[in-house]
């Protein structure tokens, strides 16, 4: 009588186990990078509408004639102190002159942040990596002096248009405040 000597094959091949592993490595890849992709398109997206948010509070407050400290501003503005922080804060009367004289004569210290009659409400800033193109964010803010939440822009000029133009990477985001006052996002 003849055994035949039968052969044990239990188990994977090194061959098929590199072609999975390769096979698992490509996947990852591919999903790492929809991943990032994704995580700053998020990070973009969130630093727009906080902006958003902030510039309709200021004007939601101006719009209202809320009172902030038993003081009656005369009106509420949003400057970035950089690239990528800005701040909300409200002016108040100064020099013996009313709200209505002050936001009768616009001139440019009327209508930015200044030690002295301004007080600040409240500070944020952009996600990691979000930072603010343009405009240059010495000279860009918005204002809106009460009651009729009159927009002005950072030099106490009537605002025709100020866009906001925020970036991460080489993805961009708009937020633009119109001369009537409205806040859109592209």
């Amino acid at each position: 009588m003849k055994y035949k000597k039968v052969k044990n094959n239990k188990g994977f091949s090194f061959i098929e186990v590199m072609i999975v592993i390769s096979i698992v490595g490509i996947m990852s890849a591919v999903a790492m990078v929809g991943f990032n992709s994704s995580k700053s398109k998020t990070r973009l997206e969130l630093s727009q509408r906080t902006l958003t948010a902030a510039i309709k509070l200021a004007q939601s407050y101006a719009i209202q004639g809320r009172v902030q400290e038993s003081q009656v501003p005369c009106g509420y503005g949003l400057v970035f102190t950089s690239n990528f922080e800005f701040r909300i804060f409200y002016n108040i009367s100064s020099a013996g002159k009313d709200c209505q004289e002050i936001n009768a004569e616009p001139t440019l210290s009327n209508f930015k942040y200044n030690a002295g009659t301004s007080r600040l409400i409240d500070f944020f800033k952009l996600e990691k990596d979000v930072f603010l193109v343009s405009p240059v964010f010495v000279n860009s803010g918005v204002y809106f002096s009460t009651p009729r939440a009159s927009a002005y822009n950072y030099s106490g000029v009537s605002l025709g248009t100020q866009a906001y133009t925020l970036k991460y990477n080489s993805s961009t985001k708009t937020v633009t405040v119109g001369s009537e006052g409205s806040v859109t996002e592209q």
